[in-house]
């Protein structure tokens, strides 16, 4: 029985992959290079920690935007930075020095966490 996506995540996760051929636009080189790596392990299920299996494209869609936002946010490159600059990080995202482009504050900043520990856990393989 074929899966039904009715809010395109499968759609938006292939155009994901087709743009993101080359390199990831606005994000350097080397951490382009690192976040296709962890996306395309993930999603065809190699070292994806405890739970074992594939990601469905919406969970994909998630980090790659998270990955994207870790890069902006922090400036070097992602296999450099350090637990205190993660802990800042999630920090100031909790007291509101980091807010959305809406200017609003993020509340679920445990998902940005969570999806941290899946990166670095696979980086640190």
């Amino acid at each position: 029985m074929e899966e039904v996506d009715i809010n395109n995540k499968k759609k938006t996760w292939i155009e994901h992959k087709k743009k993101d051929i080359g390199q990831i636009e606005e994000v350097p080189t080397h951490n382009s290079q690192l976040i296709k790596e962890f996306l395309n392990d993930y999603e065809m299920g190699i070292n994806v920690g405890m739970f074992k299996g594939r990601r469905r494209p919406a969970t994909l869609t998630k980090l790659r935007h998270q990955l994207i936002f870790f890069n902006n946010q922090l400036n070097k490159n992602l296999d450099e930075v350090q637990q205190k600059d993660l802990h800042k990080l999630f920090f100031d995202m909790e007291e509101g020095t980091i807010t959305k482009s809406s200017g609003k504050r993020y509340l679920g900043v445990g998902e940005f966490v969570k999806s941290a520990k899946s990166f670095y856990g696979w980086l640190n393989r």
